[in-house]
């Protein structure tokens, strides 16, 4: 795979607070694109239906100023910066504000799981951030693990970020068979 440009997904099933996540993310596409990869992030929300509306007037708020004039800083709300490595406005608290559908696909749509195959079936790389955790948003999402069924072509990866792996990471050992590889984020991980 030397010299060949890879088309690599960072992705993860949406949680509470991302956290350190949004650097340690944000560094590997760094790295990705200084070695001339397709590098982005998609996110699986806990939704039916994500607003192309909502997304763009949030958008707008963001660039103009006017959604953090209305947070208080140093609140969770505040703090939104837009990334020089990905070009996403960004929040430590909340993550990213992405594209609806390319990059933000809602798993309970009745064509969520399409939508995701769509956007992955044809990349080299899927790093997955996180797989569901248990959050009540995530309540009825029983077909999870068929997000994990990629085509052979496709080489999955399972961040571990930290030393909950019982409880953010339980599921990795049912999804041996599908992720090749596990990429530990911290000491504590390992």
């Amino acid at each position: 795979m030397k010299g060949k440009k890879l088309k690599i997904r960072i992705c993860t099933f949406e949680i509470a607070k991302y956290g350190g996540m949004i650097t340690n993310i944000e560094g590997r596409i760094r790295a990705f694109q200084e070695m001339g990869h397709d590098i982005d992030i998609i996110i699986l929300s806990y939704q039916k239906t994500i607003s192309h509306a909502s997304y763009t007037r949030k958008l707008k708020d963001l660039e103009s100023g006017k959604f953090q004039d209305t947070k208080e800083l140093k609140s969770q709300n505040g703090g939104y910066s837009k990334s020089e490595i990905t070009g996403y406005w960004r929040n430590s608290y909340y993550g990213w504000h992405l594209p609806p559908v390319t990059n933000k696909i809602p798993v309970f749509h009745e064509d969520g799981l399409k939508m995701w195959h769509d956007a992955v079936d044809d990349c080299d790389i899927v790093f997955w951030a996180f797989m569901p955790t248990k959050t009540s948003f995530a309540k009825g999402f029983s077909t999870w693990p068929q997000f994990f069924d990629l085509p052979k072509n496709v080489t999955q990866i399972m961040g571990i970020h930290d030393g909950y792996f019982d409880v953010r990471s339980s599921w990795v050992r049912y999804l041996s068979s599908k992720i090749k590889y596990l990429d530990c984020a911290h000491v504590s991980a390992y």
